[in-house]
């Protein structure tokens, strides 16, 4: 239902920590996340630094080669386990996009069994491995190859991230891209 008020100055919910391949960051000012339908405060988003945005892309990128050497089943099986995490968390994610967005809960709960859906199917129908023959005409052959482009930036709206964020996270991840 959101705080009453404001954590303790300095204490480690009022820095909104997150993680950047593996380590923890603390920000020196944050944003308040406050429910458009109730006005109560929902928590607190760090206002990250370019710094720490350079160190997410450089993080992602040197774990781009690692990703994309999983192959499609490697891949595939690792965004079904996002899937099952998902639905593991629905309720708790559904009440925390309702709380942030105002949404019915109701809508929450269809758009996370739709991103948990996204995650499961990407992996499957997003093989990049396979080849398309184009033409072979006994002289020549001609074949387009697809292969994952590196990092790749998602940004969603405040109105529908789980959906509007995770749909194109999880194709980028299936393609074998960092994001």
């Amino acid at each position: 239902d959101g705080w009453s008020e404001l954590p303790p100055e300095g204490s480690l919910s009022s820095r909104a920590p997150m993680v950047i391949d593996g380590n923890i960051f603390l920000t020196d000012a944050t944003n308040r996340v406050v429910s458009p339908a109730t006005g109560n405060l929902v928590g607190l988003a760090p206002q990250v630094t370019a710094e720490q945005i350079d160190y997410a892309a450089v993080a992602a990128a040197n774990a781009a080669q690692g990703w994309a050497c999983l192959g499609s089943s490697g891949r595939c099986a690792m965004l079904k386990k996002c899937a099952a995490v998902i639905r593991e968390n629905a309720e708790a994610l559904a009440t925390l996009q309702t709380n942030e967005s105002g949404r019915p809960i109701a809508e929450t709960r269809i758009e996370l069994m739709v991103a948990a859906a996204c995650f499961d199917t990407a992996g499957l129908r997003l093989n990049i491995e396979e080849e398309q023959e184009i033409d072979d005409d006994g002289e020549k052959r001609v074949v387009v190859r697809r292969s994952p482009v590196g990092v790749v930036a998602v940004i969603a709206p405040w109105n529908a991230p789980i959906v509007l964020g995770w749909k194109p996270t999880s194709c980028a991840l299936a393609c074998g891209n960092t994001v």
